[in-house]
């Protein structure tokens, strides 16, 4: 594929992608955090997510990875598509409409939680303390250029191998960063609705 064919094709996809992304949101909107607390969701107890999870709780005091219920997969999965779409936009898109789109992924990135998360507006009402969408914002914002830049090294330097070891370099403190978050947002709901904690 020529270059100009893999921009034009590029720049039809993303919005496609955030149009996707918006629809996951719909349905995450729908989800009630203050349910899902509540309700603790147990792991199988031989799944590989079980043990991933089991390894987290241990490394980082966190007794309740699964605490937000389906929240957190359909967040991971936007997020995913949004950092994929600023690879795509930095590697194939050239320079004026590259800064435009990457622009426009990156504050959708950053704005994730509020387009997520209903109880937010209820929570403010009730005086709680926001700011899960801080930790948030700020690491996707931060890991997005990171993604961006490792787009425009792929573009010069095609090199499968190191491109793939930067992305799981970027991704591993990035969902760190998220199981953060989701902590965060979940104290955030248990204070607002006075949910004991697990």
């Amino acid at each position: 594929m020529a270059n100009g064919d893999l921009a034009f094709t590029t720049s039809i996809l993303v919005p496609v992608m955030l149009l996707v992304v918006m629809e996951i949101t719909g349905i995450v909107r729908q989800l009630s955090l203050s349910g899902a607390v509540g309700e603790r969701i147990e792991p199988t107890p031989h799944a590989v997510e079980s043990r991933f999870n089991s390894i987290l709780e241990s490394m980082f005091e966190v007794d309740h990875v699964n605490e937000l219920g389906h929240f957190q997969s359909l967040h991971a999965i936007n997020c995913v598509i949004l950092f994929s779409g600023i690879f795509m936009v930095s590697y194939a898109v050239t320079p004026p409409a590259r800064l435009f789109l990457t622009f426009a992924v990156l504050v959708l990135f950053c704005i994730l939680p509020y387009l997520e998360v209903t109880e937010y507006e209820e929570m403010r009402r009730n005086g709680t303390a926001i700011r899960s969408n801080i930790y948030h914002a700020v690491p996707s914002f931060f890991f997005g250029v990171l993604v961006n830049q490792i787009g425009r090294f792929a573009r010069i330097e095609p090199n499968v191998p190191l491109i793939a070891t930067l992305a799981i370099i970027v991704t591993l403190p990035y969902a760190v960063t998220q199981l953060y978050f989701s902590e965060k947002l979940a104290s955030e709901v248990r204070e607002a609705y006075g949910i004991g904690a697990k």
